[in-house]
Parts: C-alpha cells; structure tokens; sequence
C-alpha cells in the first residue's frame, strides 16, 4: 500500500501534526483521527482486555500455601457477588459483548494428599495398643497359673514318693526288726513279786559282772502270766524260780525282781548276774520281731547302766549246759547276731 492511500485510510489530519520546537531534530508526532465505530468500539475493546488480563492467573510464588478447589470456588463465588475478583469482571465484558456470562473452567491441580490427622488414626493406635496389654496380660497369667499347675504336680509327686518311702521303711523296719525301740519305759511295767523263800528271797547281789538270757519253755505264755506263776509259788513251793525281767510277745516288759536282789534263775550265778527271760510263740522258742527289738534295747540299756560288757551276756546253756533258750542255743548264728545287735 502506498503512504498516500496508507494516510488517507488513516485520514490523517495534518493540522494535527505536533512538531517539538525544543527539539527540532525529535520526529514529528502525529494524531491519528478514527471513525466513529472505532471510537464507540475502542472502550469496550479496553474494557475487554483489562478483563481479560485481570483473568489471567499470576503465577503463585513457590511458598504459597496450596488452597483446594473447594476452597477457591467458594471464595470466587463470594467475589461474584460482590462484583469484585476475577470472575466478576469476567462477567462485566460478557455483558458488554453482549452474551451471557459462562463459567470459567478452573485449572485442575493435582491434590496433595492430606495427612490424617483425625481421632480415628488415634483411636486405632490406642485400641491396638489396648488390644496387645490384654494380650500381654493374658499370656502373664496363663504362665503364672502354669507355673503353680507345675509347682502343685510337684508337690504332689513328692508327697507320693515320700509316703512311699516311709512305707517301705516301716515294712523293712517291721521286717527286719529295730535293735532300739523309739522309749522302752513306756512298754516297761514294774510288777515286784512279794518277797518270799521260793521265788523273791530278798538277798542282795554282789556286783553285777553279767546278763543270762532265759526262755520259758511254754509257747504262747505271756509276761503277765509267767511273772503271776513266780507269784503262785510263794504259796504253792512247788519250786524255787524267778528272773529279774520279763520280755512278753509284744515287747512289753515286767519287772518281777529289783536288778539288786538275788533271783532263782541261773544257778550259782544269781548273785553277779542279771536274769532275762523272754516269751516265744511255738515250740522252737523263735523271738517275734517285737520281742527281739525290747530285749535288744533292754539288755544295751542293763549294759550301759551297770557297766557290763556285751561279751559278758550269756546264756543259761553256758552256765549249767541247759538247753535254754533252746533257740540260740541250736541256732548260733542267731545268737552271734543278738550279740551284734546289742553291741551295736
């Protein structure tokens, strides 16, 4: 296009022309005179892009806190309505161009994903943490009623094997027989017979230099009944006899002569000895268990007491050669373990 047309499209107007006197080289400024439509146009143009650069989003600083959609709607509805923001002026050049106003499309973001910060996180941690102290408090008790299960199963066991124990002890004991009963006073009984010529005479010993073991040759005899036959002889003289002791089949003891006076028993040894008799069941004159624990005690406790020696107990056999007790006297091993007995 040709500046002459260019100047007439334009209908330049050269009384408008401003020259700068103050500075003559400086260009010629010029006024540029529009048409009518232009100028009714032209505010409405303005008006539009000011809107429109009011519109466009300034870029936020890296240290702006990020406020959701939900949030920015809200508050541009808010401008909206006091004509004020964003989509307000939006909305002033709709109306000026003549249509309705339209929603602005907002730029989707991607949401930043929310730390949880609510009660139910809390509750769960607590309820967990509740749910593992009834666990732990659980399994503390099943351990400790587990334990006294254990220490009452022990207990018990023990108390068995010790009744078994004390069982098979006083089966051994009552088997074998014990050479100290627990008190012998309490199975002894003094039961003096009256002094008389045929069975107490009264005579004092000399000292006492040994123990004779006696039987009494009549099976089934108790100790009560052989001390009351001594007794019937101071009225029926029917012989001269006596013993200072008597062991029964129970192990009961009767005294029937002090261990101080002469009793008629072992012959010309009844004034430095003390006489024993024993009772027995059957005719081979064998001791009960009972029987052979009192007369092991009483005759070490005779011993200790008048100071006599265990190899000083003889039998009535080594004094005259009767066979009495007739059981020792066959059976010298028997005898040799009595010895080992009272010795022991």
């Amino acid at each position: 296009m040709s500046d002459n047309n260019r100047f007439e499209d334009e209908q330049v107007n050269y009384s408008d022309l401003i020259f700068d006197w103050g500075n003559p080289s400086a260009p010629v400024k010029k006024t540029v005179r529009k048409t009518a439509q232009q100028q009714k146009e032209e505010p409405a143009e303005k008006e539009i892009k000011k809107e429109v650069k009011r519109e466009m989003p300034e870029a936020e600083p890296e240290d702006t806190l990020y406020v959701s959609g939900y949030d920015k709607d809200s508050r541009n509805k808010a401008e909206a309505g006091t004509g004020k923001g964003r989509n307000a002026g939006a909305a002033a050049a709709a109306r000026l161009m003549g249509r309705k106003a339209g929603v602005q499309e907002k730029p989707v973001r991607p949401q930043k994903k929310k730390v949880r910060t609510d009660s139910s996180a809390d509750s769960g941690a607590e309820k967990k943490m509740t749910r593992s102290g009834e666990l732990l408090k659980r399994s503390k008790k099943r351990a400790l009623r587990n334990r006294l299960i254990a220490a009452a199963c022990f207990v018990a066991v023990l108390a068995v094997v010790i009744f078994l124990i004390l069982q098979i002890t006083g089966a051994v004991k009552k088997r074998i027989g014990r050479s100290v009963p627990e008190d012998l006073s309490e199975l002894m009984e003094e039961d003096y017979l009256t002094v008389n010529s045929y069975s107490r005479p009264g005579i004092s010993t000399h000292k006492l230099t040994g123990i004779v073991v006696h039987y009494t040759a009549e099976p089934g005899v108790t100790a009560k009944e052989r001390r009351d036959y001594y007794e019937s002889l101071a009225e029926s003289h029917a012989a001269r006899a006596s013993v200072n002791y008597i062991v029964g089949l129970e192990g009961e003891v009767v005294i029937c002569v002090p261990p101080g006076e002469v009793a008629y028993a072992s012959n010309d040894r009844n004034l430095d000895t003390i006489s024993v008799e024993y009772c027995h069941a059957d005719e081979s004159g064998a001791v009960s268990e009972e029987t052979y624990r009192s007369m092991v005690e009483l005759i070490k406790q005779l011993c200790e007491k008048y100071s006599i020696s265990p190899d000083d107990v003889i039998r009535h056999y080594d004094v005259t050669g009767k066979l009495c007790p007739k059981y020792y006297v066959e059976d010298q091993a028997a005898w040799d373990k009595l010895i080992s007995d009272i010795k022991s």
